[in-house]
């Protein structure tokens, strides 16, 4: 039988409970990975917790350094930790994808919300209607990540603004790309080939930038009768939750042209909780790349910050 290497049980804000510690001393005292898994900065006796952007004292309840977002949140302390709410939330590093948690009286996991934040930015030489762009995008989101798995409701609420340039856009922000995309050749079976437009594409699996064609945000169908522009847009978002094509009519996450119709619809209870398993897994890679550029007036190369293409690199033009 495996021996009990370590155990550790802390109040909710983070601070060990006197004899509910236990180390193994020859096997486990090089852990410095505890609370929430987050690596303990024990330099000078500080006991601090290192949550990537910034480092959180339990002894206090707050980080040291004021929140990024933190004009988003008058009525909170830009110090705070989890809105004073450790219970149903943690702090993942300030990425824009993140999870609370809701529990029954007896402790028991029933809820499941899913926080995302995000830029919308237009990337391509047409005029669009960002406004509506952010705003039907962040509404269908909501609509399209939202059900139940093994009895859990899973919801899904979001905060898309439009940013008119990438200084607009965090480093931890998502990125819903306007963009004027290449069409691609595919081969017939009888060996010809055809051109086809792709509506979309993610600069990586599980990354942090969705690019959707920007015609489909223009005209009054679009608008008014159509979904192509926001169907596409939740389709990516679920590439950058980690899921892959599957088949079904209508589901939004469907591998052919089915997710561009006003069929389609919310994820399967198995994809919710496929992302529910992989949250750890979420926000990765870059959210921007530098473009190069000639300046006319300057005569000389300069860098433009532009969002990152990835793997669709040969299909958006920049």
């Amino acid at each position: 039988m495996q021996k009990q290497t370590q155990y550790l049980h802390y109040n909710s804000f983070g601070i060990r409970l006197p004899g509910k510690t236990y180390t193994n001393p020859m096997q486990n005292a090089a852990n410095k990975y505890l609370y929430n898994g987050k690596e303990l900065q024990n330099d000078f006796g500080l006991q601090w917790c290192d949550y990537g952007a910034r480092f959180y004292d339990a002894q206090i309840g707050r980080f040291h350094v004021p929140d990024a977002y933190g004009e988003k949140y008058y009525s909170l302390s830009s110090y705070q930790y989890t809105a004073n709410n450790p219970i149903n939330s943690i702090d993942i590093n300030g990425d824009s994808i993140w999870f609370s948690y809701q529990y029954s009286y007896d402790n028991e996991l029933n809820g499941v919300t899913m926080h995302v934040q995000g830029k919308v930015i237009n990337t391509s030489d047409s005029d669009v209607d960002m406004r509506y762009a952010a705003e039907t995008i962040s509404k269908h989101l909501s609509e399209y990540y939202h059900g139940e798995f093994d009895g859990v409701t899973f919801n899904t609420v979001t905060d898309i603004s439009v940013a008119n340039s990438m200084d607009d856009v965090s480093a931890s922000d998502h990125v819903f790309a306007l963009a004027d995309v290449n069409p691609i050749e595919l081969n017939n079976r009888d060996g010809t080939t055809y051109k086809n437009t792709v509506t979309g594409g993610v600069n990586q699996n599980r990354g942090k930038v969705a690019f959707i064609d920007a015609g489909y945000f223009r005209g009054a169908w679009d608008k008014n009768f159509g979904n192509i522009g926001e169907a596409t847009a939740g389709h990516e978002f679920g590439h950058l939750l980690g899921l892959a094509h599957v088949s079904g009519y209508t589901n939004i996450m469907s591998g052919a042209d089915n997710h561009w119709t006003t069929t389609a619809t919310n994820v399967s209870s198995k994809q919710l909780k496929q992302i529910y398993n992989s949250r750890n897994y979420l926000n990765q890679g870059y959210n921007y790349e530098n473009y190069p550029v000639y300046n006319y007036t300057k005569g000389y190369m300069t860098c433009k910050k532009m969002p990152d293409r990835g793997i669709v690199k040969p299909l958006i033009k920049y």
